[in-house]
């Protein structure tokens, strides 16, 4: 059977499109604050690309962004100010400059579980995995630049993601365009955020002593919450000026620093497309 130059690439670029890019970058931070005591944690970000092109207009280049973020100090909490509840970023293209993109929430997990008691890391039976965002989205100024968010289901406390293209940030004190948090702020939807329930809990889970920004604000995320952020039109992207925030002011921001940016390779599907390209169009030209 004869094959069509035209066919040829259609088929080629048919299977490129279906390998799923990945860019990953992993943040750090750890400070010891002389009123909150040891605050550190984790951020790792990955661009992959997203099937759904709906989420981006329709347009062919569509990718999501997987946020892992975590609360790794080793002391328990006894107030909500050590209670990760918010992460803010940039997001540069390739030439270094801040892009104007706006994202959206597409989904938010507890990836550990819940904490609903004090003095134990022991998380709540049935609670891996489970959803924590919330219906609103984050509005810089009260404009709302930030996708609608598409979390399915929503919980009536739980984060939220924010964007700008404003050249003065989010918010005063945050110079970053992008964030996720559960934390009003007068950025986030005060009515829907947890503020500070379902914020991040250490690693070393809630002290068995807390006061009650803790004790009545059940249940906190044990260590380690993931975001998908959906919207995002290229994926030639790095993550820079990331910043934790902790507290329902927030008391405490600390920035991060990064420690491995690894960039898009060739996949295994990837490899293949090419391989498969070369065989048939050898084929075509035998066949002239």
């Amino acid at each position: 059977m004869l094959i069509s130059r035209t066919k040829l690439l259609t088929f080629t670029a048919a299977i490129l499109l279906a390998h799923s890019v990945a860019h990953a970058s992993t943040y750090l931070w750890s400070t010891n604050d002389p009123k909150y005591g040891l605050l550190s944690g984790e951020a790792d970000f990955t661009v992959s690309t997203d099937t759904d092109t709906s989420h981006c207009g329709g347009s062919a280049s569509c990718y999501l962004i997987t946020m892992n973020v975590s609360n790794t100090s080793t002391s328990p909490a006894n107030q909500s100010s050590q209670i990760t509840l918010g992460l803010f970023f940039d997001i540069q293209n390739s030439s270094g400059v801040k892009i104007a993109n706006p994202i959206g929430m597409l989904s938010a997990t507890a990836t550990l579980g819940t904490l609903s008691s004090l003095g134990t890391t022991t998380v709540t039976t049935g609670t891996q995995g489970v959803d924590i965002c919330g219906s609103g989205v984050g509005q810089a100024g009260k404009k709302q630049e930030t996708l609608n968010s598409l979390c399915s289901p929503t919980v009536s406390s739980g984060w939220e993601a924010a964007y700008t293209a404003s050249s003065k940030g989010l918010l005063t004190g945050f110079t970053q365009d992008y964030a996720v948090g559960d934390a009003g702020w007068g950025l986030f939807n005060g009515g829907s955020v947890g503020n500070p329930v379902n914020g991040l809990a250490p690693q070393s889970g809630l002290a068995p002593v807390s006061n009650g920004n803790i004790t009545g604000n059940y249940p906190f995320v044990y260590e380690t919450a993931k975001f998908l952020l959906y919207g995002l039109t290229t994926q030639n992207v790095t993550f820079n000026n990331v910043q934790a925030a902790y507290g329902t002011q927030p008391e405490a921001e600390v920035a991060a620093l990064l420690q491995t940016n690894s960039a898009p390779e060739p996949g295994p599907v990837f490899l293949m497309a090419g391989g498969f390209g070369l065989i048939a169009l050898s084929r075509l030209r035998r066949r002239r």
